[in-house]
């Protein structure tokens, strides 16, 4: 993820020099080289604390930005699993309706036996609602699917493929 462009800005209502503010808070007659250091190091856990919130308001800032749209969770999937490469891809289903070569009951001379042309996934109305290809990009299941559940619309049905070192892993409501 790239935070680059919003750390470079500086002057913001949350930037907090902490050492500079020890030594504002200190009256000046109190000022001594040992003071301030001891009492800068005493303010190292509140420094600290200020770096992972402004972490993790940057990540709340990443994840705000993006939607449940198909480019925008390919780009947060990509940013987050394949970042070099970018892989992943979503790709809507191709929809096909049963379509029935012969039956028994149409006594035609040769009948072939039972013949799947597709899978139910890719019937009308069986099927999944998209697919994340994952194009041999590497990944734990369960974060990958953390992170496109949370993206994700309520409802829609998805299935990950291509994911290097697992089996095709389908989701389901």
């Amino acid at each position: 993820m790239s935070y680059s462009a919003e750390s470079s800005r500086s002057n913001s209502w949350f930037d907090l020099n902490v050492d500079k503010l020890v030594i504002l808070l200190l009256r000046t007659y109190l000022r001594f080289p040992k003071r301030i250091a001891y009492l800068q190091t005493l303010a190292k856990p509140l420094k600290r604390i200020h770096y992972e919130w402004k972490i993790n308001r940057l990540k709340n800032l990443y994840r705000i930005s993006h939607n449940w749209m198909k480019c925008y969770m390919e780009s947060a999937l990509n940013d987050e699993f394949d970042p070099q490469l970018r892989r992943i891809t979503i790709d809507e289903p191709d929809i096909h309706l049963n379509k029935y070569i012969y039956t028994q009951s149409e006594n035609k001379p040769k009948f072939l036996g039972t013949m799947y042309l597709r899978t139910s996934a890719e019937l009308d109305g069986s099927g999944m609602d998209f697919t994340v290809n994952f194009n041999g990009a590497s990944g734990n299941i369960y974060d990958i699917r953390a992170l496109v559940d949370f993206y994700k619309m309520a409802g829609p049905r998805y299935n990950i493929i291509n994911l290097a070192g697992a089996l095709n892993q389908n989701q389901t409501p």
